[in-house]
């Protein structure tokens, strides 16, 4: 077994990355900052190694005496005043973690991207694989998660290192404390009244199947590869319609159109420039989002890892029974409706 240094392993994906890793028997060595919230990894047992990822000397000692790097820490906000707080840390980053594993003699690098670095599609019949890039990104995020997996290829070429890159698609589930933007648009902004489906779709993987996903690229996977991890193709509509289902709350509709929702996103860009405070969405957003499709084509993943993903239902009942268990909307679900998504033990001892 291999002794693993897992970037960002507080997140959402990290965490359940630490947690697939441990059940395959491998020694977990979770990189966090010092100011990290690790509720997500209590109870665990594990030894963490303190560093920013901007931080070279401080990445370089945390990543002493690892055999493999699993590089899941990233900037995931699609909005900053300053762009380049989201972009930065994505190439600098990638920069450092190689640097690491170089002077460490780190033989793997598993680099998490994201299908903001594939693209999408202005049609549902167009499905994208692993082959394709996104060739268009225009949101930070996008940028980021495109030019830090270019990076990546670049460091990977010039170092030596085997690295296989992983691309998740909109991620819900467990052990999602800070709430990530799939889990707001896609969940919590459902049922608060916040959030708002629109024309398009999304794929839903379940965060248990990215962490085996991330897991099992430690051994498996061609040095090189490129791998969708995705779950369910479905319209956005579809995934409110099934969260109203379990909810039996109904969602809001963005009824307007593509060219509409940029031009509001423009207002509310400006007035998130004023105030400092993050718009609902942006014009570069609705650009990448509205009546556009994620839908991607994994069975190259599934054929190398193994992997046989979980549904868009099961994804959502997951993450809406998580924010039950941290309190986000116990008072929006009917007590039927709450009682049959009650959340795991674990969970609720855990928050």
């Amino acid at each position: 077994m291999a002794r693993v240094l897992v970037t960002g392993a507080n997140g959402h994906v990290g965490a359940n990355t630490v947690r697939s890793l441990l059940a395959r028997g491998h020694e977990v060595m979770p990189m966090v900052r010092q100011s990290a919230d690790v509720r997500s990894l209590a109870g665990l047992g594990l030894a963490y190694r303190y560093a920013d990822v901007m931080d070279a000397e401080a990445v370089r000692a945390a990543a002493e005496g690892c055999d493999v790097i699993v590089h899941t820490a990233a900037v995931y906000r699609t909005w900053a005043k300053d762009p380049d707080d989201i972009v930065a840390p994505s190439i600098v980053g990638a920069r450092n973690i190689y640097a690491a594993a170089k002077a460490a003699g780190a033989k793997r690098v598993v680099y998490t991207s994201s299908i903001a670095a594939v693209g999408s599609s202005a049609s549902p019949d167009e499905v994208h694989t692993a082959a394709h890039w996104n060739e268009d990104a225009r949101n930070p995020y996008f940028v980021a998660k495109v030019r830090g997996e270019q990076e990546a290829i670049r460091l990977s070429e010039e170092t030596g290192i085997a690295t296989i890159r992983l691309c998740p698609t909109y991620v819900l589930g467990p052990w999602d404390y800070r709430i990530t933007p799939s889990t707001k648009s896609l969940v919590l902004g459902l049922i608060d009244g916040s959030g708002i489906t629109w024309k398009g779709g999304v794929n839903i993987v379940h965060v248990a199947d990215v962490g085996e996903a991330h897991a099992r690229t430690v051994d498996q996977g061609e040095p090189g590869g490129r791998y969708i991890v995705a779950g369910e193709n479905i319209e956005v509509r579809q995934a409110g319609a099934l969260v109203e289902r379990l909810t039996g709350v109904q969602p809001r509709h963005l009824a307007m159109g593509r060219g509409a929702a940029m031009a509001a996103g423009a207002v509310l860009d400006l007035l998130g420039k004023l105030t400092g405070k993050e718009p609902q969405f942006t014009r570069s957003l609705a650009y990448q989002v509205v009546e556009r499709y994620s839908y991607y084509d994994a069975e190259e993943t599934g054929r190398a890892l193994g992997l046989v993903p979980k549904g868009a239902e099961e994804a959502l009942r997951d993450s809406i029974r998580w924010l039950l268990a941290l309190g986000l909307i116990s008072g929006r679900l009917s007590p039927e409706a709450a009682a049959a998504l009650a959340p795991e033990p674990e969970w609720v001892q855990a928050v």
